[in-house]
């Protein structure tokens, strides 16, 4: 992915009622429209939906950059616990474990 306009899309959906998981991801160029999406999605959060980085733990954001966004409203303090915890370790794990090992990986973002 050496074009900063480049783009990669993904989705997953894993598991089945309470225990499923669904996650679409974009990869791409932080110089390109992946950096103005994870710029405009910090730039303005939603009630109940707060983008942040995911960490693989506190101060230690996974490489690369990787914007969470929740797609439920966060509905109480357990749900806000799920997500910002295990939820937000789950994905930079996943990301951790797959990471880009090619030149230039740290310029992208994953959202």
């Amino acid at each position: 992915m050496s074009n900063p306009t480049s783009l990669l899309i993904g989705e997953s959906f894993v598991g089945e009622g309470a225990e499923a998981a669904h996650i679409n991801t974009v990869l791409g160029d932080r110089a390109g429209p992946v950096g103005t999406a994870w710029a405009t999605a910090l730039a303005t959060p939603s009630a109940g939906h707060t983008p942040f980085v995911a960490v693989l733990e506190p101060g230690i954001p996974v490489k690369p950059l990787t914007l969470f966004v929740n797609k439920a409203a966060i509905t109480g303090d357990v749900h806000g616990t799920l997500t910002w915890g295990a939820a937000q370790a789950g994905v930079a794990g996943g990301v951790a474990d797959g990471r880009c090992r090619r030149p230039g990986a740290d310029r992208r973002g994953l959202g």
